[in-house]
């Protein structure tokens, strides 16, 4: 795993903008390498929320199925062959 950390910009202007400082953090859990390695490939059409579920899962070290996932995150399908509007509503309840 890598290890977690966070780097701070300097103020363009001094101390006046300390408050405006911009942080950047960053938190791996997996190296680059190791995400490749141990990601979920999609479980299903329209799964990507569950398919996220199944590596968070993973990374704190918990194994379960794609299946037993899937079957637990209500997942809904695009209608990609409806109008428009029907698939743009069908797309905000997913």
């Amino acid at each position: 795993m890598e290890a977690i950390g966070s780097e701070a910009k300097a103020a363009p202007d001094g101390p006046a903008q300390d408050a405006k400082e911009a942080e950047i953090h960053t938190a791996m859990l997996w190296s680059i390498q190791e995400a490749v390695q141990r990601q979920t490939l999609q479980i299903g059409v329209s799964a990507c929320g569950a398919t996220a579920v199944v590596d968070v899962l993973q990374a704190l070290g918990i194994t379960v199925t794609p299946e037993t996932v899937d079957h637990c995150v209500r997942t809904s399908l695009r209608r990609n062959e409806a109008p428009l509007p029907d698939y743009l509503h069908s797309r905000s309840k997913a």
